[in-house]
């Protein structure tokens, strides 16, 4: 891929998803991200009125390596 297209992909990447777009990225429920942002620990974004929507850069900034434990699920 080349810089320019990569340039371009990156711009015409929402910045911003709905609600059930950010569920169905991390295959949760639409309720558990409600609850992330209720909790604060996601931030939500009102816009065009009550239209709530969240950065897809604060849904990857949750992702945490899952570090295995002696004996244990992770």
């Amino acid at each position: 891929m080349s810089p320019l297209s990569s340039t371009l992909e990156k711009r015409l990447t929402p910045r911003y998803v709905g609600v059930g777009d950010a569920a169905t990225y991390f295959g949760i429920s639409v309720a558990t991200v409600r609850r992330r942002i209720a909790d604060g620990s996601l931030p939500g974004y009102k816009v065009a009125g009550d239209l709530l929507r969240v950065r897809v850069s604060d849904l990857e900034a949750l992702a945490r390596p899952v570090h295995p434990s002696h004996g244990g699920d992770a």
